[in-house]
């Protein structure tokens, strides 16, 4: 059994539960979950199993917590949504309705057109995830058995099927 946990409270239990319920950035609002669950009185194996995290991450949150307070734990959260996109929404709907009319059979044309069209520059693996975020998927051909009969298939159709 280890030692138990002392931790220098600033905030009441209350004032935690309020701050995670009004937290809109969830990376800090689990970490405000975990020490209003530990504020609350519960045991570190416990709260790491509620979380879904490891051992080692809360004692870290807590090693933040105790060096400065809830502004040292949110200084550690992952800032931001990433880089701006390449693209306008503009020219990503241009792009989008140029794939839906069939305007491109790889992501290798889709890249060569977008360079073409507005001088941008993107890798082909970026241009996978630009169409997967614009909730664009490559056809894929429909499967079928080598051993189908048409006869039965075309009877099924129909209504019925009687071997």
């Amino acid at each position: 059994m280890g030692r138990p946990l002392c931790i220098p409270w600033t905030e009441s239990a209350d004032e935690l539960f309020r701050l995670w319920r009004q937290e809109k950035n969830l990376h800090f609002r689990d970490r405000l979950y975990a020490l209003w669950l530990l504020r609350r009185g519960q045991a570190l194996p416990q709260v790491t199993h509620a979380l879904g995290r490891s051992y080692r991450t809360l004692q870290r949150w807590l090693n933040w917590y105790r060096h400065g307070g809830l502004a040292e734990l949110r200084y550690h959260c992952p800032k931001g949504k990433g880089r701006p996109p390449l693209l306008s929404p503009a020219q990503q709907h241009q792009l989008y309705t140029a794939t839906r009319q069939g305007q491109f059979r790889r992501a290798k044309d889709a890249v060569q057109w977008v360079e073409e069209q507005w001088g941008i520059r993107y890798s082909e693996n970026g241009m996978w995830r630009l169409l997967r975020r614009l909730q664009l998927r490559r056809k894929v051909p429909r499967p079928y058995s080598p051993r189908r009969e048409e006869a039965a298939q075309a009877q099924w159709k129909k209504g019925g099927y009687e071997p």
